[in-house]
C-alpha cells in the first residue's frame, strides 16, 4: 500500500504524540492536503504573522522617539503641557 499516514495527537495535559509514514514529513501531508482540497492553511497563521509584526514595529517604533526624546533629541514631537 502506498498511502501516506500522519497522525497528529495532544493528550489532556498537551503531550504532543505523532505518527508519520516512513520517507515524509508532516509538511508534506500539509501540503498534500492543501493541494488536494483546495485549503489554504498557511494562509491565516501567516496573516497573524504579519498583525503581530506590525505591532512589534510600530511599539519598536516608539521606544526609540522616547529615547531619543529622554537623550534630547527629537524635542518638537513632544507635547507641552
Amino acid at each position: 500500500c502506498d498511502a501516506r499516514v500522519s497522525i497528529i495527537m495532544f493528550s489532556s495535559s498537551n503531550k504532543l504524540h505523532e505518527f508519520i509514514s516512513p520517507n515524509t514529513t508532516t509538511k508534506e501531508i500539509i501540503d498534500l492536503y492543501q493541494t488536494v482540497s483546495d485549503v489554504d492553511v498557511w494562509s491565516a497563521h501567516y496573516e497573524r504573522m504579519q498583525e503581530t509584526k506590525r505591532k512589534l514595529l510600530e511599539t519598536n517604533r516608539n521606544l526609540r522617539t522616547q529615547i531619543k526624546q529622554r537623550l534630547g533629541e527629537c524635542l518638537d514631537e513632544l507635547d507641552i503641557q
